[in-house]
């Protein structure tokens, strides 16, 4: 969607004070406004649920719906979502054929493996998504990532200044979320560090190469 132009010009616009979700207060972040309360905003730890399945992408059946009753049910965390029971999802009204299936997507989440990049973008952190998660384990291990400074961050090519501090603080900050469930015992296919690749001798070593057309 795009704005392609004025319906009705209003000489007033009234902004909302409090988040519509959990009426804490609302603060400028660049050009939107957000809520201030991120741990337990009920439609942000929905988000961040959803989000999680949504880039992990190899566990079915954690739909919009299904997040939203697990939340309503006090799961608000990916923590608490991998300890919860079949006995749990029985008490949130759900049938055994749905809880066999809960219980099982989540094993298979942790069984399947997945690029550690795509691990890490699945947490939401702000300016952190498949690319430059890609681009940060390139050139540091997941596992070292709780010490990373934004000096460190902002030598990579592809992160600024403000990036690199926003992506720090945030992995600071998410940092006791992300190590638990690296102990979980994900399946993780580890980033090539730039410093481990031997040098190759080519005519496009080093070279972006685009195709078009058909092959």
């Amino acid at each position: 969607p795009k704005l392609e132009k004025v319906l009705i010009a209003s000489q007033q616009v009234s902004l909302p004070e409090a988040c519509p979700s959990c009426a804490a207060p609302l603060r400028w972040d660049n050009d939107f406004l957000r809520c201030a309360n991120a741990e337990t905003c009920p439609a942000q730890v929905v988000h961040r649920i959803r989000h999680w399945f949504h880039v992990l992408g190899n566990a079915d059946w954690f739909g919009i719906k299904t997040v939203e009753r697990l939340v309503a049910g006090g799961f608000t965390s990916l923590e608490g979502v991998y300890a919860m029971t079949g006995l749990d999802l029985y008490r949130m009204g759900f049938g055994p054929g749905q809880t066999d299936n809960l219980l099982g997507a989540l094993e298979i989440s942790r069984r399947s493996s997945i690029p550690d990049a795509r691990f890490l973008a699945a947490f939401g952190l702000a300016d952190l998504g498949i690319g430059e998660s890609r681009n940060l384990l390139k050139h540091f291990p997941l596992a070292s990532l709780a010490t990373l400074h934004p000096e460190e961050l902002k030598a990579i090519k592809g992160f600024g200044d403000v990036t690199s501090e926003r992506i720090t603080e945030g992995l600071k900050t998410r940092w006791a979320t992300i190590q638990h469930m690296l102990n979980l015992g994900f399946t993780l296919e580890p980033t090539p560090l730039v410093s481990e690749i031997e040098a190759i001798e080519s005519p496009i070593a080093g070279k972006n190469i685009v195709f078009t057309g058909a092959m």
